[in-house]
């Protein structure tokens, strides 16, 4: 047993944890290269495993009843960015079923004839000959997959106007256009509000521009988690009670982040490092599992692993 699980072990003793599983989107994709889509088959296998297997609840319940005692196997759903594939595709499937979901969304982008960076990179850069290749790949075939890691990296840590300045560039130089492709667009307003209707799936904030707070002054972090939530409130007639950061490695947000998403009042904030949610973690700093395209077998092996 390695250290971590020896951890696991002792604070069981104490309550039981809980497990919040990420996703981004629900989608068929020519290509994928930052393997972020599940197909909608395999989100359905992954549903129907839950269903049998562990106790599925709103995010926000599962926080509060951290204190109380949570049921054992329990799970929280959350999608991340805001991909118009969350309604078109997840939320058929959560319906379903009958399993509830937070939509973490970037508010720049809703309702914007533009496509996440990354997505933009990935339009400009790759082609139908790239299908099967993606960041996890251990070799870079052509010089564009290269330029593609290399250009990622360089967008990441860059500030929204130096990002938009280069994507232009690129556009320009490559005749590529600007418009999004109807496959990757995010939510617009009416989708975001038709999304939250029925109160299966929660709305959660996530920044305006989705930066890695932590290069950004503490004013800035402040502004952009506090404009995304004004904007999603006004969209939606409701209070927006979650938070999730961008990226959410360790590195991407900072105290100053934490500090600002506690000042605005928000319950609770999830991140993307892994780990359970015990009942002494930190609801500002909520850990993840990232979910890839597995078949049901690999998933239903990840949450046993994960609750062993």
């Amino acid at each position: 047993m390695n250290i971590g699980r020896a951890v696991d072990a002792i604070r069981k003793k104490f309550g039981n944890g809980a497990l919040i599983l990420l996703y981004h989107r629900i989608a068929h994709l020519e290509r994928d290269p930052q393997l972020l889509a599940v197909t909608p088959e395999r989100f359905d296998e992954h549903l129907e495993i839950l269903r049998r297997k562990a106790n599925v609840m709103p995010l926000k319940e599962l926080v509060q009843k951290r204190d109380s005692g949570l049921p054992p196997r329990s799970v929280a759903i959350t999608f991340d960015d805001g991909y118009a594939d969350n309604l078109l595709f997840a939320k058929p499937l959560l319906e379903r079923h009958e399993l509830p979901a937070t939509v973490f969304v970037t508010s720049g982008f809703v309702g914007v004839d533009r496509e996440f960076w990354w997505d933009e990179l990935d339009r400009i850069l790759l082609n139908h000959q790239d299908a099967g290749w993606n960041v996890a790949s251990g070799n870079d075939d052509e010089p564009r997959h290269a330029e593609y890691r290399s250009l990622h990296a360089t967008l990441r840590s860059s500030t929204e106007p130096q990002r938009l300045q280069a994507l232009h560039d690129l556009q320009v130089r490559t005749n590529s256009g600007s418009s999004a492709r109807a496959t990757h667009r995010a939510l617009t307003p009416d989708q975001l509000r038709e999304l939250a209707e029925g109160g299966l799936v929660e709305v959660g904030a996530h920044t305006v521009t989705h930066p890695v707070l932590a290069s950004l002054s503490p004013a800035s972090q402040h502004q952009e988690i506090d404009t995304s939530k004004r904007k999603l409130e006004e969209w939606l007639g409701q209070t927006v009670h979650s938070f999730a950061y961008p990226y959410g490695g360790k590195r991407d947000y900072d105290k100053h982040s934490v500090e600002a998403v506690r000042n605005l009042g928000f319950s609770l904030a999830c991140s993307n490092f892994r780990g359970m949610a015990w009942p002494n973690t930190n609801r500002l700093e909520l850990p993840r599992a990232l979910i890839r395209n597995w078949g049901g077998e690999e998933f239903e092996r990840m949450l046993d692993a994960e609750f062993a």
